[in-house]
């Protein structure tokens, strides 16, 4: 495919043979950069599983996560113990809700996103929880019912 790509330039729109060269040359460094890029993510991706195999793990049966978020969620949470077996503690340690605001018999809808607790474990929730939303049919239904729920600010 990577080669096709020159040819189809060139029949795109005829150009001077000076800018033609250029642009072929920018084409054919791009690629190969391009190839590097997805030369060195197999193998990031090849040493990851070979460390993941030593770990025993209980988030690959969810849709969407796979080793790379499964490894960040592990290397952040760490030792399970030091949250006591509570995951309420876990889910504080990458915190972050709506602040609630309210005056007498008054609650606002403008409150804003309050982002406490260790931002890259927060990160890879975040991103899991997205990845499994798009690829699971049922947590797709509570989300779309949830987001239905929300008058404003979805």
């Amino acid at each position: 495919m990577a080669h096709k790509l020159p040819q189809a330039a060139d029949r795109s729109c005829h150009l001077p043979d000076a800018l033609r060269l250029s642009i072929n040359l920018i084409l054919r460094s791009s690629l190969e950069h391009i190839r590097a890029l997805e030369r060195q993510d197999q193998r990031l991706n090849a040493a990851l599983a070979e460390h993941m195999v030593a770990i025993p793990r209980t988030l690959d049966p969810i849709p969407g996560i796979g080793p790379l978020f499964a490894a960040g969620l592990i290397a952040e949470i760490g030792n399970i113990n030091r949250f006591d077996a509570n995951e309420g503690k876990v889910a504080k340690y990458a915190e972050s809700k709506w602040r609630k605001t309210q005056s007498a018999d008054f609650t606002t809808d403008q409150t804003r996103l309050t982002c406490t607790g260790n931002h890259y474990s927060r990160y890879y929730s975040y991103k899991a929880g997205n990845a499994t939303r798009m690829r699971d049919v049922e947590y797709v239904a509570y989300y779309e019912r949830k987001y239905r729920e929300v008058r404003a600010h979805q």
